[in-house]
């Protein structure tokens, strides 16, 4: 596997889960429940495996309300499908987010993931 291989994976994967459009790059403009993986870093580990750590980024809405009963709805078939025997990595761990659009923060839920590169 390589990092280029686990993106496009990556993205196939959350194209599969309901109700999330899985891309492997930031789409130019974000709908509620685009998702997209972000490469956050990569450690040799024990000086033979490369591990890069993924964010798995999804566009929720900006309606706080909204975009909580969109993660109660979604984040289980989320985890399950990024942990399933398909996809190149394994989860560590989920949170509600925001990332900075010009001036203002936008809610996202953003999940980390290991892969093995």
């Amino acid at each position: 596997m390589t990092i280029a291989t686990d993106r496009e994976d990556l993205a196939l994967v959350l194209e599969g889960v309901p109700g999330v459009n899985g891309h492997a790059y930031k789409p130019s403009a974000p709908a509620e429940g685009d998702a997209w993986p972000r490469l956050v870093s990569i450690v040799r580990e024990q000086g033979i495996v490369l591990r890069p750590t993924w964010a798995i980024l999804v566009w929720l809405s900006s309606d706080e309300r909204v975009a909580s009963a969109w993660i109660d709805e979604h984040f289980a078939d989320l985890v399950e499908a990024l942990s399933a025997d398909a996809s190149p990595g394994f989860v560590d761990e989920g949170e509600p987010a925001l990332m900075q659009v010009g001036r203002n923060d936008h809610p996202m839920l953003e999940i980390t993931l290991k892969t093995v590169g």
